[in-house]
């Protein structure tokens, strides 16, 4: 038995999915950490100001963590869908609440991928631009700063209809 939207079986209730998505995040971060060798550049001296030193670039070595990267934002945007879709169960509106929701995390997963995928062309190839930043930064300042923007709007613009609680009136 399935939920009405037809995402979540009767069986798969809030707890465990988060209990699930946090585990994964955790197994994820040790991942990351254990597997990492160094999370810092050797510094160099600058070749024109002798009292200042650089860092090398880490970004080839990064990009050996990539998937650890992707995976670990995935999870995290799966688990804040998930939060704001169980949070609309019992509600009248539940089935439009949930594709709304549903519709903005597609949204936001797909334009976290894109980053992601971004990153590692920058990384391989070489900079290129993308509207006035390096591409993984535009994705990043118009993209994922942005479409939570869309979690706000189906907040405020429904907010009367699907979550406040409606009372009656007592005459006052």
């Amino acid at each position: 038995m399935t939920d009405k939207l037809g995402v979540f079986p009767s069986w798969l209730d809030a707890p465990r999915v988060l209990l699930v998505l946090s585990i994964s995040l955790l197994l994820l971060m040790i991942g990351a950490s254990v597997t990492y060798e160094s999370a810092w550049s050797k510094p160099e001296q600058h070749s024109r100001i002798s009292s200042m030193e650089i860092g090398e670039t880490q970004a080839v070595e990064d990009a050996g963590h990539w998937g650890f990267g992707l995976a670990f934002g995935m999870v995290t945007l799966f688990a804040l869908v998930a939060s704001l879709m169980f949070a609309a169960q019992h509600s009248k509106y539940a089935l439009q609440l949930k594709l709304a929701v549903l519709g903005g995390g597609i949204v936001y997963v797909a334009t976290f991928v894109w980053m992601m995928l971004s990153y590692r062309n920058y990384v391989r190839e070489g900079p290129s631009l993308l509207g006035p930043f390096a591409a993984p930064t535009t994705w990043m300042v118009f993209g994922l700063w942005a479409v939570p923007m869309i979690f706000v709007v189906i907040y405020c613009v429904k907010f009367d209809t699907w979550f406040a609680i409606q009372t009656e009136s007592r005459g006052e």
